[in-house]
């Protein structure tokens, strides 16, 4: 494959939906995520935060990287789920 079809390969996942803790590969976040950024060995993810004792939701982002496409690909097989938010 190509470096050409990877990157396209990878921008496949942008909109996926990751579940819950991930493996703690955005740090102590348990709320699910969606793909809005993808790089060779990194993922940028939306997260939709409860605050003010659940009252309101605010949309962040977060940061994982990798060492490589294939664990960045690994990652996202293990914890990706069918759901949107959509």
């Amino acid at each position: 494959m190509s470096s050409k079809d990877a990157q396209l390969t990878l921008l496949n996942y942008i909109g996926t939906m990751l579940y819950g803790f991930c493996g703690g590969a955005f740090g102590d976040i348990y709320e699910d995520k969606k793909i809005v950024g993808i790089g060779p060995r990194w993922i940028v993810c939306e997260v939709r935060l409860l605050v003010n004792d659940c009252k309101e939701q605010v949309d962040t982002f977060v940061l994982a990287d990798f060492e490589n496409s294939q664990e960045l690909v690994e990652f996202i097989e293990e914890y990706k789920k069918e759901e949107s938010w959509d």
